[in-house]
Order: C-alpha cells, then structure tokens, then sequence
C-alpha cells in the first residue's frame, strides 16, 4: 500500500467506510473497486494488508461461466475441485481464476478497530 497516492487511499477508505455505515459487511472485491472507481489491482493493494491484519476475511465463489449461477465458495484456492459441475445447467468446467469472484467481509476486529479510530478523529483537543 506504500506506493497508493493519499488521494487514492483515501477514496478507498471513504467508499469501506460507506459499505460499514450501509450495514454492508460482505461484499465482492470487483463491487468494491467499481463503488471505489478504481482498478482490481489497486483495490486488492488496499484490501491485503486488512486480510493480513485479520479485519477483514476473504473467500472464494466459483460461478458457473454457463449460466452464472453461484455454485460454491471456498476459503483456499486449493479447495476448489479441479473439475466442477454446475446443478443447475449441468456445465463441467475446470477450476480457473477467470470463474472465480472474491468475496470480502468484515469480521469483529474491523469494526473494534474503526470505531475506535473514528472516535479518535472526533476527540478536539483544548489547551
């Protein structure tokens, strides 16, 4: 996240923010970077440290690229079956990034840690 400009952190912290105020704690990282008007890339820039940091949890939906139904979600990559089969149309397709949709979501420690931060910003110091 060192090479993000402020300006670009900054909108993506806003648009987190306004998902938390919406009461929207899961979301797709695709909806996140598009609500932010920003890039794939940059919005998973912004959201890795959070994942490491354990604000936030990431998994894995794999959509059939037939019918785009939801077929499953996995927390790894190497979960997912190498060949999968959709319910619903009956298309086999073998696991690929290209039918996989990250899904992101807010856990416990997230909310700790921004209400304690948005309280701080609205501490005025007197002298």
């Amino acid at each position: 996240m060192k090479h993000q400009s402020k300006q670009l952190k900054n909108t993506l912290n806003k648009t987190l923010e306004k998902f938390f105020s919406e009461g929207k704690t899961r979301f797709y990282l695709s909806e996140f970077a598009s609500e932010a008007k920003t890039s794939i890339h940059e919005a998973e820039n912004f959201i890795i440290p959070l994942l490491k940091e354990d604000e936030l949890e990431g998994k894995l939906e794999v959509r059939c690229p037939n019918c785009g139904k939801d077929i499953e979600i996995y927390r790894r990559f190497i979960d997912i079956p190498d060949e999968i089969e959709c319910e619903i149309c009956g298309y086999r397709f073998h696991k690929s990034l290209e039918y996989i949709e990250i899904i992101l979501e807010m856990k416990r420690k997230f909310f700790r840690t921004r209400r304690h931060l948005r309280s701080r910003s609205n501490r005025t110091n007197y002298k």
